[in-house]
């Protein structure tokens, strides 16, 4: 069972994005959120994982080992990556892996005792554009591309992406709805 909840909204913003694309899915686990990229309309997902995965392939390729062991099939670009409610510590590799993936869609909770990410994964996404953010108290869909130009300026954060910097928790009420600059800005 993945971690998380799929509201319709989120579903229709993932299949607008995933939709006839290859997806990586990084941290795959039981391949469910795999199969249901699949469902949604993704041309293949590839699954990675450290931890033996199972279920029935079909358009899922899987790929066992760690973020840092992982090389992508030529070219070198992952077209989409999917990432859900990451560990809160660096994973070695899982920056790079990113760093090459032309669209990256976040699903995770950062408030209410819940910490999906770490502030060095945020800050990868700080200077991307993002092109969706579908809020909810349970978890949360954002949806990134390319990086920002330098000439663009940093961008407000929202509230998955301001509460890891913060030294203590917040709540979800703290900060629903509301939008930040980026500290130090």
């Amino acid at each position: 069972m993945p971690y998380g909840t799929l509201t319709p909204v989120m579903e229709h913003t993932l299949r607008n994005h995933v939709q006839g694309q290859v997806v990586w899915d990084l941290g795959a686990g039981d391949l469910a959120w795999s199969q249901r990229l699949v469902q949604l309309g993704a041309k293949k997902v590839v699954a990675v994982d450290k931890e033996p995965m199972q279920g029935r392939p079909g358009k899922v390729e899987i790929r066992k080992g760690y973020f840092h062991d992982i090389e992508p099939s030529a070219p070198d670009i992952i077209p989409v990556a999917f990432l859900s409610w990451p560990a809160n510590y660096p994973q070695r590799g899982l920056l790079e892996l990113l760093d090459r993936a032309l669209k990256v869609i976040y699903l995770g909770k950062n408030t209410d005792g819940s910490a999906c990410g770490w502030p060095v994964l945020f800050a990868n996404f700080y200077f991307r554009n993002l092109l969706a953010h579908v809020p909810h108290k349970g978890n949360s869909l954002l949806v990134y591309d390319t990086y920002r130009l330098p000439n663009e300026g940093p961008r407000r954060l929202v509230a998955e992406e301001y509460a890891p910097l913060q030294p203590e928790m917040l709540s979800w009420e703290e900060v629903e709805g509301k939008t930040f600059d980026l500290p130090g800005s």
